[in-house]
């Protein structure tokens, strides 16, 4: 719910979300992992004009994107 009540183009930082959440930055990484497992949360890589990734773009989804979820888990 918290990251779903930012506006859309609000920027993740795990350090900003486990100080407002009162966790440490390991916590909200493992927490990512499991969003992204069960498909809640998908990344894409944002490359620069050579092909490279030079940062993941994370997305968060109200409802489970059953090709991301883990199968057997949906």
């Amino acid at each position: 719910m918290y990251m779903l009540s930012m506006a859309d183009n609000w920027v993740f930082h795990n350090s900003v979300i486990a100080k407002d959440l009162g966790h440490n930055e390991r916590w909200v990484s493992n927490q990512m992992n499991i969003l992204e497992k069960y498909g809640y949360m998908t990344r894409q890589p944002l490359r620069n004009n050579k092909g490279q990734i030079v940062e993941w773009e994370r997305i968060v989804h109200e409802k489970p994107h059953v090709a991301n979820a883990t199968p057997g888990e949906r």
